[in-house]
């Protein structure tokens, strides 16, 4: 069981960042394009909020990683 979710963890891992970085591109094209046909304040809203949205994701999954991290070591000091 703990192999399974090693591997799943690993998948997530390699896959997370990538979908992220997709995300990003699709909403940079598409803020760029808003600003091209003149919208640049719609288009600078977009890009801000994609950055300030990753970043978030970012700072929230290192922190989840941290706790659980912290929990996994508690346990093994109880044992």
């Amino acid at each position: 069981m703990e192999s399974v979710a090693i591997r799943n963890d690993a998948r997530n891992s390699f896959l997370g960042p990538i979908l992220g970085a997709v995300v990003a591109v699709t909403i940079m094209i598409g803020a760029f394009t808003v600003i091209a046909l003149g919208e640049s304040t719609v288009g600078i809203a977009a890009i801000v909020t994609a950055i300030v949205a990753l970043a978030g994701v970012f700072v929230y999954g290192s922190e989840s990683r941290r706790r659980e991290r912290a929990e996994h070591d508690l346990r093994a000091r109880k044992k």
